[in-house]
């Protein structure tokens, strides 16, 4: 079941910040919840201040279970860099999350994936962009995160302008099945300056609606 999220509503549900910034131990149920509110606050403020944002959910039809979450961003004149700014890292911190979650390296990390933007993403042209994408590990191999994928997709058809992401070395299979390229070469990224001995690469990757069709007819 495929559900946009309601930007007034409540209803949103997702998954926590990744474990590098806030570390959980899996028997700790109380610090777990303290990162998803923390995290579910920060994704509402995003769709609450800004209107490019389109967030998006799987649920399982039987349970309503929250599956897989996405947020797509339509830019119609290329991407906002100011975006990305409007919730900072400890507007929602909770007292219990200070000295828990790497703030530092939760910033280092938006605000790199923000110059590899400008770097790359042509200025001045209308683009979708998948900002984030996560599929529960209990749901996955399932389908849910391709239907999110090609929401996006139909819209970027839809309106004749690229799609873009960034996907890491073993997620770009994922993305390629669905039409999009690697654009220029792997991003070396390195958290060894925010403490976290954790190196990995990114893939640029971009999804050309005309491309698409001339290979499909």
């Amino acid at each position: 079941m495929l559900r946009p999220l309601n930007r007034h509503s409540g209803d949103l549900c997702t998954p926590p910040i990744s474990p590098l910034c806030w570390p959980v131990d899996p028997s700790d149920g109380h610090s777990a919840l303290l990162r998803l509110q923390y995290s579910t606050a920060n994704e509402r403020a995003f769709f609450l201040r800004d209107p490019t944002a389109h967030p998006m959910k799987v649920c399982s039809a039987e349970t309503g279970e929250l599956m897989s979450y996405a947020r797509w961003n339509f830019f119609p004149d290329g991407y906002d860099f100011e975006r990305d700014e409007c919730v900072d890292a400890e507007e929602f911190l909770p007292e219990e999350g200070r000295g828990v979650m790497r703030v530092e390296l939760y910033r280092g990390l938006r605000q790199g994936m923000m110059r590899l933007r400008r770097e790359w993403q042509p200025k001045g042209e209308g683009s979708w962009v998948l900002m984030s994408m996560v599929t529960r590990e209990c749901w996955r191999g399932q389908g849910a995160a391709k239907l999110l994928i090609e929401w996006g997709l139909q819209r970027a058809r839809e309106d004749g302008v690229p799609a873009y992401l960034e996907a890491s070395v073993e997620g770009k299979p994922v993305y390629e099945r669905h039409g999009f390229q690697q654009v220029g070469e792997l991003v070396p990224w390195d958290m060894r300056p925010h403490g976290i001995d954790v190196t990995f690469d990114i893939a640029k990757m971009a999804y050309y609606p005309d491309s698409h069709e001339e290979r499909s007819k």
